[in-house]
């Protein structure tokens, strides 16, 4: 049994029995409140935006999404999930449908004459959150400093870091040919400004803890603030979470669809804030796709476009990851490197033990599985405070931080996750 009930300002409080009830409590919330915005992010991950809206732009972002096998990655990183963090993705995904089944529907829907979702699946949760952070990391501005190098050679990339740092580059042998013939062929009128994620251009973000010793109160205080930009629909969504046979009395910040308070939040023993680190965490590798053994993979999907011609997509897979710029026809192509593609779902192993947290301890220890996007975590319980850059970022060359690498040299492989 579940129960919700909305503040003043309609924030839904979802009290229940059990963990199972919590999270389906949670999943319907979102959907009463979210409608459009779940069905958009679904297609999204799932690349079939266009399906419903026509638009050229969702069309490009489809066959990414399709490129980059968001939904393999989902389905793999369910499977990986333990138990209890399954159980969560699968009652959040059953209270989503139960809300969408028949509930009422957002205008979004009228607008795009969209058919009723389809039931939501465990690991659609996971789809939801790589899709949100795919994007919102480095890959892109490594493809557009290969332009530059092709177009400029080095000196020319180094222009654009004048006052910054110095870029002592050194191109690895094929990185300026191979970009300058993917570059024409392989890179449509907007397609980097469709793929870049609102709010990337914003480099900013900072968080802070004060102890106990430093504030009036004598406890400690903590604040994030992570910069991002407005997005319709809104990235983030606030909620209420009891569950008091599993120790759990949490508020804050959640992304819909996406069970749990990830994010921002509090429960009655600890609370944590978080920014982007900034990190640098994703690679391209160059691949020579005529190569024997260098396609592992190879499929061809069709992105439907409302009212306008369909997309055929090449999907290929490289031992560096999916290839999302290039093809077979050209012979070359960038594949894209991401822990959140090889080890999907870690990040959301961390959302129950976060909850259920009883001190710093206990809530550091929890960010340990955490994947992508790679965060600073500020922690506070009633007596310590803690900071966490939680994530996985590859040990490899410092070329690798600058430009798409030659996938057929091992010496840019990724060799180890810093500690």
């Amino acid at each position: 049994m579940y129960r919700i009930e909305r503040d003043d300002f309609a924030i839904p409080h979802v009290t229940a029995n059990s963990l199972e009830d919590m999270f389906f409590g949670q999943g319907f919330a979102t959907a009463q409140d979210r409608p459009w915005h779940l069905e958009y992010d679904r297609r999204r991950a799932l690349g079939t935006l266009a399906a419903v809206t026509g638009s050229p732009a969702h069309a490009i972002a489809d066959a990414f999404a399709r490129r980059a096998r968001i939904a393999d990655s989902a389905r793999h990183g369910y499977q990986r999930l333990d138990a209890a963090s399954q159980a969560m993705c699968d009652a959040h995904a059953a209270g989503v449908s139960a809300a969408l089944a028949d509930g009422p529907l957002s205008s979004a829907f009228a607008t795009f004459d969209a058919p009723r979702p389809e039931p939501f699946e465990g690991w659609h949760v996971l789809a939801t959150f790589i899709i949100r952070h795919l994007n919102f990391a480095t890959w892109q501005k490594k493809l557009w400093n290969a332009r530059v190098v092709a177009a400029l050679g080095p000196a020319g990339l180094h222009a654009f870091h004048l006052g910054r740092q110095a870029v002592p580059l050194i191109v690895p042998s094929g990185v300026v040919e191979m970009v300058g013939a993917i570059a024409p062929s392989q890179l449509p009128d907007g397609w980097l400004d469709a793929l870049k994620p609102l709010g990337l251009s914003l480099s900013g973000s900072n968080c802070w803890a004060v102890a106990g010793s430093h504030t009036a109160s004598g406890h400690p205080l903590i604040a994030g603030d992570p910069h991002r930009a407005l997005e319709s629909p809104n990235v983030y969504y606030q909620v209420g979470l009891s569950c008091p046979s599993a120790g759990i009395e949490a508020g804050g910040i959640a992304f819909p669809g996406i069970p749990g308070i990830p994010h921002f939040g509090q429960n009655a023993d600890v609370a944590w804030g978080v920014t982007n680190a900034m990190a640098d965490y994703q690679d391209l590798f160059i691949e020579r796709l005529t190569d024997v053994g260098t396609v592992l993979d190879r499929r061809v999907e069709i992105v439907e476009v409302r009212g306008g011609e369909s997309l055929t997509v090449e999907c290929l897979v490289t031992s560096h990851g999916p290839v999302v710029v290039g093809s077979s026809e050209t012979g070359v192509g960038l594949a894209l490197a991401a822990a959140e593609l090889t080890r999907a779902g870690g990040s959301l192993a961390a959302v129950l033990p976060q909850l259920q947290a009883t001190s710093v301890a206990e809530l550091d220890a929890a960010l340990a599985t955490w994947v992508e996007p790679v965060n600073n975590f500020v922690l506070a319980d009633r007596e310590s405070i803690a900071y966490r850059t939680a994530g996985k970022v590859p040990v490899r060359t410092s070329i690798n931080a600058w430009l798409p690498v030659p996938g057929w040299v091992a010496d840019h492989d990724w060799q180890a996750t810093i500690a």
